[in-house]
């Protein structure tokens, strides 16, 4: 069973939705503060315009794609992917057995921890930013030119530029990789 729910181009304060065993997919939603939440579906967003949003699934994945806003997602078996960030400051994300991946054309502040999930962050070529990286099992690759403040087989702390904003990553068993947006 679908249901389709319209709702009129405005700017609304607070949006919320919830599922139980449904997915959810939005297009063009403006809101103050978005929050959406499933049991056992999917989350899809494209063009998504809001000062905060939070997205929790327990095993489903989250896509938003062409947004702005504060980030706060999370999912214990679903991925996580947005892409196409904007006017962000803060991009936190928590996966249990989910990928992270972030692509966006500015750098945000990000704390972002996964048990057993891998997590790829891309971001263009003149990004600056300070990172901490921790990983019990996984590897860490990086394509920055990265000034290395503390460096060992499973941690790595380091800046980019002059940074104003930190990226914070931890993984149990996951592979860690920060890199070029591709161009074009």
């Amino acid at each position: 069973t679908t249901m389709d729910v319209y709702v009129p181009q405005v700017q609304l304060e607070r949006m919320e939705l919830k599922t139980v065993s449904g997915n959810v997919t939005m297009e063009d939603t403006r809101a103050d503060n978005f929050e959406v939440e499933t049991v056992s579906g999917k989350i899809k967003a494209q063009r998504l315009y809001a000062q905060e949003i939070k997205a929790r699934s327990i095993s489903g994945d989250i896509t938003i794609n062409d947004y702005s806003g504060n980030v706060d997602a999370g999912s214990t078996s679903g991925d996580i992917s947005v892409t196409g960030g904007n006017k962000n400051e803060d991009i936190s994300m928590k996966t249990v057995s989910g990928d992270i991946l972030i692509e966006q054309d500015a750098v945000s502040d990000m704390e972002l921890e996964t048990t057993s999930g891998n997590v790829k962050i891309k971001l263009p070529e003149d990004a600056e930013f300070g990172i901490k990286i921790n990983t019990v099992s996984g590897k860490i690759r990086y394509g920055f030119p990265l000034k290395i403040i503390s460096s060992g087989s499973r941690d790595l702390e380091g800046s980019v530029g002059d940074p104003d904003l930190n990226i914070s990553v931890n993984t149990v068993s996951g592979d860690i990789v920060i890199g070029y947006q591709e161009s074009g």
